[in-house]
């Protein structure tokens, strides 16, 4: 049983899932394994995944019948995974060759629930990258976690022997679900390795980009999903819009 199980969602991602991979695979710790969920890729990724997997066990291919989005992906792996501890790297995103050694060495001493790390937010465009450093707080609880999504999902360790079972709900933003029922329901908290291990690929296309639907997706989140009443759900979404501001 290896320590540690990586979920990786698949879905058209020929153009950057080689090197997303290979930055697991070449990991310091290397007791792990890699579930790839191939969501119906209609691109050469799976012929790209199946090379890493023919020359290396520890990887994994899933492939879906149908199409059924990023969230339960991540779910049939987390279905699948028979590590200790849950990670997730999304398809486009990479990690430094210490990212599973520093989230494993930091609780030796403290049985930590989850864990996170500053990461890197870079761009690439033609020959250019430009990169800014993130550093979420160094503990991420329940005062905190309503103030904005601090828990970065591509460098969160989740330790299923304290936290127990959990599933993504279908619902965007999807991670913001989970770290809300975790840390604000289920009380548990992330601590920071404060070692940059991770890096945040910002594309244009990417899901997020569209902030006032971000923004209205919040509103509805803390008003419907938090059972907050209008005053509160608007006085949280606009602190919640301060405090991301700055990114």
């Amino acid at each position: 049983m290896p320590i540690i199980s990586i979920i990786v969602p698949c879905y058209n991602s020929a153009e950057t899932i080689y090197q997303t991979l290979s930055s697991i695979e070449n990991q310091e710790e290397t007791d792990f394994e890699c579930i790839v969920v191939n969501d119906c890729s209609i691109d050469n990724s799976v012929k790209i995944i199946d090379k890493i997997c023919d020359r290396d066990n520890r990887f994994k291919l899933i492939n879906l019948e149908s199409n059924i989005g990023v969230s339960e992906a991540r779910n049939k792996g987390i279905h699948i995974a028979s590590g200790r501890f849950i990670s997730f790297l999304d398809s486009d995103d990479i990690w430094h060759k210490n990212f599973i050694k520093t989230a494993i060495s930091i609780r030796e001493k403290n049985k930590y629930p989850i864990t996170h790390s500053p990461y890197l937010r870079f761009k690439k465009k033609d020959a250019l990258v430009s990169a800014k450093l993130v550093s979420p707080p160094d503990i991420i609880d329940y005062q905190n976690i309503r103030n904005k999504n601090y828990l970065p999902l591509l460098s969160a360790v989740i330790d299923r022997e304290i936290v127990g079972e959990f599933r993504f709900k279908d619902k965007r933003p999807e991670d913001y679900f989970l770290w809300l029922e975790l840390i604000e329901d289920r009380k548990f908290f992330s601590k920071s390795t404060s070692v940059i291990s991770a890096f945040y690929r910002v594309s244009n296309n990417q899901r997020s980009n569209n902030k006032i639907k971000s923004i209205k997706r919040i509103y509805n989140l803390f008003k419907h999903e938090r059972n907050l009443n209008k005053y509160e759900a608007l006085k949280t979404t606009f602190n919640w819009m301060k405090n991301n501001s700055f990114e």
